[in-house]
């Protein structure tokens, strides 16, 4: 497939570097998509490590004893405790916790590949609860036991200083994210939170959703492929046009399509906090990009936008250009997308004049469209 890339007004865009070796303690890179603060699956949020010295981190590899790993967390002061490369049975679980609630220095505890049992769900659940110090809790491909995730849930709507909070690709279905929506509603220091890739299912969003209309303190939310499709993503949207503290949204790979094109105009055009905003690999068409265009000129808060691969095609991506004379983004990316070389070219003549970095991809052979069936709204 042949192909070319052009970024309009700007340097080229800062890929993820993360150069961590499997088997050995390292901090990953965080810059991924532009944004060092809004972290994705197993990545750390800066801001998790601005004040970690190196003498604070602990060196675990595969092969490090145990009893070295337990006796240093409750000798000493480590501010990243990093298990992702770890296997624990109960008894070893239990232990840990019970060092971890005395231990008030751990800020980041990362877990990885973890089966949730009800033992390790109450453990887990009482470090939650009870530690002043834990601020960031990275939980990426864990398997929950049937009721456990509640017990976590539980004890994360209790506590009162987690800031970031990663549950990527924990196959978590719709109950999950309805029992996830008592953190939204309780929990009042969550910042960054990661539920992506867990195949919620287009029935699980009704009670998230309500949750997520009243939350004052989540910034940034990753729902990123979880099979939403058209009538589990209307809710959302919907809480996007009353919610006021959410900064950064990502809907990508949820297989909804533009005819929910108002709606989405309408909560963009409303949101009253919203500055980036993920709908990538969506099947959006022209009819969602016309609608966004017309959103862009009413929100002046809306700073990113990105539809790679939304099977937009010249008039969409013609009336998002035009859109950007009345209302300049920092970033557009319409990469991937049904664009001729004709309308390629035109946009790449209008450099001088967009204060907005474009970012461009196109390809000389188009991917069939196939779009899924939709009930109309």
């Amino acid at each position: 497939m042949a192909s070319s890339i052009m970024s309009l007004n700007s340097s080229s865009i800062p890929l993820n570097t993360d150069s961590s070796s499997s088997g050995s303690f390292n901090i990953p890179s965080p810059g991924i998509r532009f944004e060092p603060e809004f972290y994705f699956a197993e990545s750390i949020p800066s801001s998790a490590l601005a004040d970690i010295e190196e003498s604070q981190s602990f060196l675990i590899t595969s092969e490090t004893p145990w009893d070295t790993i337990c006796n240093y967390v409750r000798d000493n002061q480590v501010s990243v405790l990093n298990l992702k490369f770890r296997k624990m049975d109960d008894a070893q679980f239990a232990t840990l916790c019970h060092h971890l609630k005395c231990n008030h220095s751990v800020q980041c505890l990362l877990l990885c590949h973890e089966t949730i049992n009800a033992a390790k769900a109450k453990e887990l659940a009482s470090v939650i609860r009870l530690s002043s110090s834990l601020n960031t809790l990275e939980m990426p491909h864990c398997r929950f036991e049937p009721g456990c995730f509640e017990i976590l849930t539980g004890a994360l709507a209790a506590n009162h200083s987690m800031k970031t909070l990663n549950l990527a690709n924990n196959l978590l279905g719709p109950s999950g994210l309805t029992e996830f929506a008592q953190v939204l509603e309780h929990n009042t220091t969550l910042i960054h939170v990661d539920l992506s890739g867990n195949k919620i299912g287009p029935d699980g969003t009704g009670p998230f959703s309500k949750a997520l209309e009243k939350n004052k303190t989540v910034k940034f939310l990753n729902l990123k492929k979880n099979e939403f499709k058209v009538i589990g993503v209307e809710p959302i949207f919907g809480a996007l046009k009353v919610n006021q503290a959410l900064e950064c949204l990502d809907l990508s790979d949820n297989g909804f399509t533009g005819v929910i094109a108002d709606l989405i105009r309408d909560a963009v055009k409303k949101s009253p906090s919203l500055m980036k905003l993920y709908l990538n690999e969506n099947h959006l068409t022209n009819t969602g990009a016309i609608a966004l265009a017309e959103a862009i000129k009413e929100n002046p808060r809306l700073k990113q936008l990105y539809l790679s691969q939304t099977y937009i095609e010249d008039e969409g991506a013609k009336r998002l250009i035009e859109a950007l004379e009345h209302r300049s983004l920092l970033s557009l990316d319409i990469s991937c997308n049904r664009i001729s070389q004709k309308t390629y070219q035109e946009i790449s003549e209008q450099r001088h004049t967009l204060a907005t970095q474009v970012i461009l991809e196109l390809f000389q052979r188009y991917p069939p469209i196939t779009l899924p069936p939709e009930r109309p709204v």
